[in-house]
């Protein structure tokens, strides 16, 4: 949508200069804002009749496609979606209005225009990704193996060199209901390293997401990344989705320990559970549980539209600034061609 509001605005105030008819403007004893203002207001209008019609064709495929659409979330959040793309339309319009005022030769403007906004969409984002990955580094994945191997082989080592001897041996055996004491002390010092694992993985997430969030914040000074950053939150699709759902996966992880242990504390013939793998955290069950309601399900809750739209309106704010600021920029351009044409007079 944003090249579409490319081409129908770089030639707005050029092409009334190359033809001349600029001068039939001022003529008229028009307030000059008022030509650009009502340029501004058609072209958004022309863009907004056309992604609405995109989105009624959008909802009605996935409605014959019986996808569930016609709900009051949905509805919320594709309207809300329409006036952040209004927003963005009009940023965009009023950048061609812009630049069309600089020049009076339309496809002068027109390589301008395009080349703005593949910097704002494209260059810029990147450039502010890379300074981000400058500014906070994070380790690289061999470091991590290295650093996970360490502390998982000291964790390890010190658990087998503890590993209590029964009947003269320390095997290990899994399939034996109860455990004895071999593979208690072995569970025991699993959940330690899984332990050790998950602190490690959330320190690089932690790492990861300060990264993330610095270069979002370097890569909204475009304005086309706060149209992107408005429609993340608006849709819950961007960073905030990624830590919500690693926290809710963690929740996850401590709701079923709970449930497990709690159902091993009534039975004398357990444990249910144990981690089958030092690498991979997940819970093998060796017992079958006869109510599967004992067990907690994991499940991505989605925030409040309330919640999202609320979230959406900061960079859609700042993004109706920069509309201002281009519009009353083209308002002073015009005025100044305003005195060249009476000065050539």
């Amino acid at each position: 949508c944003g090249f579409l509001a490319i081409v129908l605005s770089y030639d707005a105030l050029a092409e009334e200069r190359r033809k001349g008819t600029i001068s039939l403007m001022f003529a008229n004893g028009l307030a000059r804002w008022k030509p650009i203002a009502a340029k501004l207001l058609a072209l958004t209008l022309i863009n907004a009749v056309l992604v609405a019609t995109g989105m009624l064709l959008s909802l009605l495929i996935l409605a014959i496609g019986e996808v569930p659409v016609l709900n009051a979330d949905t509805i919320g959040t594709a309207a809300i979606f329409f006036v952040l793309a209004l927003i963005y339309l009009g940023f965009i319009t009023a950048l061609g209005i812009f630049v069309s005022s600089l020049t009076r030769v339309p496809s002068i403007a027109l390589t301008a225009l395009l080349f703005i906004w593949v910097t704002m969409a494209i260059i810029f984002p990147s450039a502010a990704q890379v300074a981000a990955s400058a500014a906070k580094s994070i380790p690289t994945p061999d470091e991590r193996i290295r650093e996970y191997r360490s502390v998982l082989g000291e964790i390890i080592q010190q658990g087998d060199s503890t590993r209590p001897v029964v009947d003269g041996s320390s095997a290990v055996d899994y399939g034996r209901i109860p455990f004895g004491p071999v593979e208690i002390h072995v569970a025991d010092y699993s959940l330690d390293a899984h332990e050790a694992e998950r602190r490690l993985q959330e320190q690089y997430d932690r790492q990861l997401f300060e990264q993330a969030e610095f270069g979002i914040a370097l890569a909204c000074w475009s304005p086309v990344e706060l149209f992107r950053d408005s429609t993340a939150k608006l849709t819950h699709t961007g960073i905030d989705r990624w830590r919500d759902f690693i926290a809710e996966g963690e929740n996850y992880r401590r709701e079923l320990g709970s449930a497990v242990r709690a159902l091993d504390s009534t039975d004398p013939d357990s444990p249910h559970v144990y981690f089958a793998d030092l690498w991979v955290n997940i819970w093998v069950s060796r017992k079958p549980v006869e109510d599967a309601a004992q067990i907690p399900r994991f499940e991505i809750s989605e925030p409040p539209l309330e919640e999202r739209i609320s979230n959406a309106l900061q960079p859609a704010a700042l993004l109706l600034a920069w509309t201002a600021i281009l519009f009353l920029l083209a308002v002073v351009f015009f005025m100044r061609a305003d005195l060249r044409q009476v000065t050539t007079s």
